[in-house]
């Protein structure tokens, strides 16, 4: 679904509550925002601290409660999907009960074809058997000594884990998976919906010539109804959407990109971890079993996270880039309580980066 472009996230997209694309100001111009304070930064907060500080904190430590910190309960249809180790047993229960799904079930169904009904047939190794020679070849190159060795080793097993295992049979074209989307977003799925205005967006790209220069005409544009789609997917409390709305919005796109109410043009990278850690206080899995946390421990011995914000804030991370995320968290996490945007301005045409990085 998402293109390479989408992936380097090089623009970003937000929308400023009750505005609309008419009443926005002219190209070049910015929005004046309601006026939103920050995390407040360690030397704000009167904390001094030298960078050798870093050299003394450990991972996986218990943490004091973070002032203002909002959770809701997970959904169990949620946690059995995102822990499950095989689809097959929910697949079969969410397929049995056709219409009589709920947005969620129809949403999951459709993830479950995306990531397991599309697999082209295999034509080399079976892949079963790459997996086991991997496998010992990875217990071949560990020091019996290493510290790590117990820990890389379950984590290959869970990064390598075939989810889809009893499923080989299940196939769907491009027209049913897409009738399977649109289900779920009919159905009142949020995440569903920002993922069709993602589509929309994506088509555009893709369609233009590859072959030449990327230039502005060949970059989408998001409308009204778009913008309040991904608004409304934003602030619906499910972890998927607001995941998938704020990805729309860091699109390289034509006619808007996404400012802090400072005026600094959003780190696009950061901003993805910071809205997956507020999809972690929506309900979805963040715990030391995440594939992302799994595999670092199976590549680089990185194995002491307790959860995902552990892990970005010790391995991921710079410091400097540890303090941008905890800022666009907490800015992120008031449009997920309350649909609030003032924390960001929106601007028209394209992102910084496209401009200079992207277009030619």
């Amino acid at each position: 679904m998402k293109a390479s472009w989408v992936l380097a996230a090089v623009g970003a997209v937000a929308i400023a509550a009750g505005i609309a694309l008419h009443e926005r100001p002219a190209p070049g111009s910015r929005i004046s925002p309601v006026q939103h304070a920050g995390a407040p930064t360690p030397r704000e907060q009167g904390v001094n601290r030298s960078t050798e500080a870093v050299l003394g904190i450990s991972p996986g430590m218990a943490r004091a409660a973070r002032p203002g910190r909002w959770v809701r309960a997970p959904d169990p249809l949620r946690v059995e999907f995102e822990r499950a180790r095989n689809y097959a047993a929910l697949y079969q229960r969410l397929e049995a009960a056709g219409a009589s799904r709920s947005a969620e079930e129809s949403y999951l169904l459709y993830r479950i074809l995306q990531q397991c009904g599309r697999r082209p047939p295999q034509v080399k190794a079976d892949p079963v058997e790459v997996t086991i020679r991997r496998r010992r070849a990875l217990e071949g190159s560990l020091d019996p000594a290493d510290p790590m060795r117990a820990a890389r080793l379950a984590a290959f097993d869970v990064v390598n884990h075939d989810r889809c295992e009893g499923l080989e049979g299940l196939h769907v074209d491009a027209r049913q998976l897409r009738a399977a989307l649109e289900s779920a977003a009919h159905a009142g799925s949020a995440a569903a919906q920002a993922e069709i205005v993602v589509d929309a967006l994506s088509e555009r790209f893709q369609a233009r010539d590859a072959s030449k220069p990327l230039e502005a005409a060949d970059l989408p544009s998001i409308g009204d109804e778009q913008l309040e789609t991904l608004e409304r997917a934003a602030a619906s409390g499910d972890p998927d959407a607001l995941v998938r709305s704020v990805g729309a919005m860091q699109m390289a796109l034509a006619n808007l990109s996404l400012h802090t109410s400072e005026g600094q043009d959003v780190r696009s990278d950061v901003m993805d971890y910071a809205t997956r850690l507020v999809a972690c206080d929506l309900g979805s899995s963040c715990g030391s079993d995440m594939p992302e946390i799994a595999f670092y421990c199976e590549w680089r011995g990185q194995c002491g996270a307790g959860d995902y914000r552990d892990f970005l804030l010790f391995y991921k991370l710079s410091p400097a880039d540890s303090q941008l995320l905890q800022d666009y968290y907490q800015r992120i996490s008031r449009v997920a309580a309350s649909g609030d945007w003032s924390g960001f301005t929106l601007v028209r045409g394209p992102a910084v980066a496209t401009t200079v990085f992207v277009l030619r």
